[in-house]
């Protein structure tokens, strides 16, 4: 499973699904993904996959887009950075190269072999748990997907991870109530190192273009004509607590609005940085 944040970032399951997508590529096409004009992060995540069939899933942010990759070689990795994270254009600093060297820099169009792209509906929250890299969000990680998990299922959404989440040590009771639809699900994931460690727990929150004020997925009129203040964003929280979760819900995902205590930056529909105020 693949996700992301600045502007594209990706995120994969498997250790050698993310050799293949990282060290397969020809070594030019791996440095324009790294450029440094270039903002990519591609880093492992631990949610259920969207799509039906073999293969690994990728999700790219903030398009809000999922792919499914059905078979995962060298070859099909290298077509997918080519069209999917290179840059459009070259940042001026790049005039000076030739139009060839130019050309392996920047993306290609899709072509009709190209694997299909879908629209991701569902607010996704990821929570990094790189204990390898810092012992704080392995710790804190783990905690805040199950307090997630289970603040979401009491308000009546359906929140999706790859393994089942032991809640039973909770004290919160639950209504026998269960949303019918998937469009209430709510990806809750684990993922790897995205920096900033000295504010575990670190917390991502997407919440899609397709998102209504009240909390819900757009499905009426009435809900296309108030979509949610962040629908399309990006929003990073961090020193994040299970005792935060509850208001994060019920603020940012329900009613749209920015912790100011906890905001730590966030991205915009175009992919613009956010600083406060916004």
């Amino acid at each position: 499973m693949y996700v992301g944040m600045y502007p594209r970032y990706c995120v994969q399951e498997g250790e050698s699904d993310a050799s293949v997508m990282t060290e397969a590529c020809p070594m030019k096409l791996t440095d324009g993904m790294k450029q440094p004009f270039n903002n990519i992060m591609i880093t492992n995540s631990s949610f259920a996959s969207m799509t039906t069939g073999a293969g690994v899933e990728v999700l790219l942010l903030p398009s809000f887009e999922v792919i499914h990759i059905r078979k995962l070689s060298p070859t099909v990795a290298e077509k997918f950075v080519r069209e999917h994270l290179l840059p459009v254009t070259l940042h001026p600093m790049h005039s000076s190269l030739s139009d060839a060297h130019k050309a392996i820099l920047t993306r290609k169009p899709q072509s009709s072999t190209s694997e299909p792209v879908y629209n991701l509906t569902r607010p996704t929250i990821l929570m990094c748990s790189h204990n390898s890299r810092d012992t704080r969000c392995g710790v804190m990680g783990p905690l805040l997907q199950s307090e997630f998990v289970r603040q979401l299922q009491s308000l009546e959404y359906m929140p999706s991870t790859e393994h089942t989440v032991d809640i039973s040590s909770q004290d919160i009771q639950m209504e026998s109530r269960q949303p019918e639809a998937e469009s209430f699900k709510v990806n809750v994931g684990l993922i790897s190192h995205i920096g900033g460690h000295k504010w575990a727990g670190n917390v991502i929150i997407y919440i899609p273009p397709t998102w209504a004020k009240d909390g819900k997925p757009m499905t009426t009129k009435e809900q296309k004509a108030h979509p949610s203040p962040l629908a399309g964003y990006g929003i990073w929280y961090g020193r994040v607590e299970p005792k935060h979760v509850e208001g994060i819900i019920k603020k940012t995902i329900q009613g749209g609005t920015v912790i100011k205590e906890l905001f730590r930056g966030g991205i915009g529909p175009n992919s613009e940085v956010l600083r406060l105020p916004f």
